[in-house]
């Protein structure tokens, strides 16, 4: 049972991280390839209209892959990672660790407002003197 809650946990805060990657490069106007949870074989692929999304073998990882330059010979269209500036590579690389320290704040925040019913805290008295 701790082994599935640990997997469970884990995958998770890679949906988080993952997300918050690819929601601001999709903020960007960067075009996204592949959404991809878990690496390793596939066991679900779904092409949706701008992307990839995959789940994949082993979950205590996942990926974002941006298209490159030498990717997309035939798309004239597509935005690619390679053709944005510097800073916005770095707020991209940025984007999946914020997401991540937000999401804590938010736990932690919703913790601290409606507590956890099945943890009490006890302070307990000693007579000993130390």
């Amino acid at each position: 049972m701790a082994i599935l809650g640990f997997i469970i946990t884990i995958a998770i805060l890679v949906i988080v991280h993952e997300l918050g990657h690819y929601s601001l490069a999709r903020l960007l106007g960067v075009d996204v390839e592949i959404f991809s949870l878990g690496f390793g074989p596939v066991l679900y692929e779904y092409q949706s209209k701008s992307n990839k999304w995959r789940i994949s073998w082993i979950p205590l990882g996942g990926y974002v892959k941006f298209y490159q330059k030498d990717d997309t010979t035939d798309h004239a269209d597509i935005v690619c990672f390679d053709d944005i500036s510097p800073m916005k590579r770095v707020l991209i690389a940025i984007a999946g660790p914020s997401a991540n320290i937000l999401f804590t704040f938010m736990c932690f925040g919703l913790m601290a407002m409606y507590g956890i019913p099945t943890l009490k805290s006890t302070i307990a008295y000693s007579n000993e003197v130390l």
